[in-house]
């Protein structure tokens, strides 16, 4: 454990974010990856997130949960909005008020502690919230974008883009945007998204791994992977496979990811496409699954149909 004099030589730093539900993507699994490499010698690293109840905790705790070194701040904003639709004024009155309270709540810790810097990622509300912490204890605020700028951000998102002091554009794809945005170039870092190596320079046996994952040892096989929702092509994925099976009858299909559609409605259209193409001995859908480089290491071919993918993980 660090003494009060050590503590004294770092540099505090606040991670805000807080996701409620089972879906972390791209920008939540880095924002991770960040707080379990930052050197914890040189910084007092401090997140602030949503924990959830003991056996029910939120996806982000559990990622950040066994990291050494941290001090984890609860805060509660309420239920996500995207998650909430036909809300009632009520229910809006009751969302707004935690944010508010919420907000408060870190700004009494930025200001104690000294806090100069906020680390957050493009979620519209984190986004928001660290723009405000930024506004009322004079932190710098810097906001990680995985997300290319566009039509898709809401009025409070790009009003928090234009106030943070910095961006983390993850390609230069993503800075090009927020130049032409009218942002400062001076203020936009590139930094791209990463894997830990080790975690997939193994050894393996792809006709061991196959047998033990249940599929045909010797078959061509492609497997995906990631959240199921129709910007990610699967469907697209699905139709070609038909195509594929005329000239390679024996192929199969391993479609890893769980569907993040409200009321799964995407997973449904997917099972009717592949009922409807006949495909039901060359698509396996396996769900969310936490040995992913397995999967991927039973693939002759990865394929990632996505529309939008500004610098996707998966790729790495």
């Amino acid at each position: 454990m660090p003494t009060s004099a050590d503590s004294a030589t770092k540099i505090p730093i606040l991670f805000v974010n807080t996701p409620t539900y089972e879906n972390i993507g791209a920008d939540t699994w880095i924002h991770a990856e960040i707080i379990r490499a930052i050197d914890k010698d040189r910084f007092d690293v401090l997140v602030a997130c949503v924990p959830g109840e003991p056996g029910n905790r939120t996806p982000f705790y559990r990622a950040v949960a066994d990291v050494p070194g941290i001090t984890i701040v609860p805060v509660d904003f309420g239920r996500e909005h995207d998650q909430q639709p036909g809300r009632g004024r009520v229910r809006l009155a009751i969302e707004d008020a935690k944010i508010a309270v919420g907000i408060a709540k870190l700004a009494v810790l930025v200001r104690r502690k000294h806090i100069p810097i906020v680390h957050t990622v493009v979620r519209p509300r984190d986004a928001l919230a660290c723009a405000l912490l930024g506004k009322v204890t004079r932190a710098k605020c810097l906001i990680h974008m995985q997300l290319a700028y566009g039509d898709w951000m809401g009025r409070p998102l790009r009003w928090s883009l234009r106030e943070a002091d910095d961006l983390v554009a993850i390609t230069d794809f993503v800075a090009r945007g927020l130049v032409a945005s009218g942002r400062d170039a001076a203020h936009i870092h590139l930094a791209y998204n990463a894997v830990v190596l080790k975690d997939w320079n193994r050894p393996v046996d792809r006709v061991a791994i196959r047998e033990e994952l249940g599929l045909v040892p010797h078959a061509p096989t492609v497997v995906t992977v990631s959240r199921l929702f129709r910007e990610k092509g699967t469907a697209e994925l699905i139709k070609a496979m038909a195509i594929v099976r005329e000239h390679i009858p024996d192929v199969q299909l391993v479609i890893v990811g769980r569907d993040v559609t409200d009321g799964e409605f995407f997973m449904e259209e997917l099972t009717a496409e592949v009922e409807a193409l006949r495909l039901a001995e060359t698509v396996r859908f396996v769900g969310q699954r936490s040995d992913v480089p397995r999967w991927m290491a039973a693939a002759d071919v990865f394929a990632m149909p996505s529309f939008e993918e500004p610098f996707g993980i998966v790729f790495a």
